[in-house]
């Protein structure tokens, strides 16, 4: 049962991230069309991937802590 449930976990997670990046792509598309200087322009890209990292990293890290709680209840 745990299998189906990361299954279903993963493909909702994956169907966020497809609707994520279409929103992404139409947001950028007219961003990169405004008259806004290139130094915002470039600050505020810097910004969003900062963010997507440290988002990242955070998953990463919260997987990693989860199976040591397993590990250590095993005990």
């Amino acid at each position: 049962m745990d299998g189906v449930k990361n299954t279903g976990i993963v493909l909702f997670s994956l169907g966020i991230g497809v609707i994520l990046l279409y929103v992404f792509y139409h947001y950028i598309a007219g961003f990169i069309g405004a008259d806004m200087p290139l130094v915002i322009k470039a600050g505020l890209l810097a910004m969003f991937f900062g963010l997507v990292i440290v988002m990242v990293q955070l998953v990463f890290e919260r997987i990693g802590d989860s199976k040591k709680e397993k590990k250590s209840l095993k005990d």
